[in-house]
């Protein structure tokens, strides 16, 4: 508990203003309006398209050298003279 009170009301104040941005924000929004452009928008999908396709392209690389361990600590299996 908080016990110095301008400590409380420095934190009051605090949550007052961010409320208040969170109400201008949210009104802005239901307007439809927004800061980014779509340009902004365009550089955004181009990096996370890139950034995906280093992933993608690990994730298959990390692929086979799993498929290449497998390859080498498998034994042949042979069937018995018999069959």
């Amino acid at each position: 508990m908080i016990t110095a009170k301008n400590r409380k009301a420095e934190i009051l104040a605090a949550y007052e203003e961010l409320l208040a941005e969170n109400l201008l924000l949210k009104e802005e929004l239901e307007k439809g309006r927004t800061e980014l452009t779509m340009r902004d928008y365009a550089q955004d999908v181009k990096r996370r398209t890139e950034t995906h396709q280093v992933e993608f392209n690990l994730f298959v690389e990390d692929c086979g050298k799993a498929a290449n361990w497998v390859a080498t600590q498998c034994k042949r299996v042979e069937l018995p003279h018999w069959v």
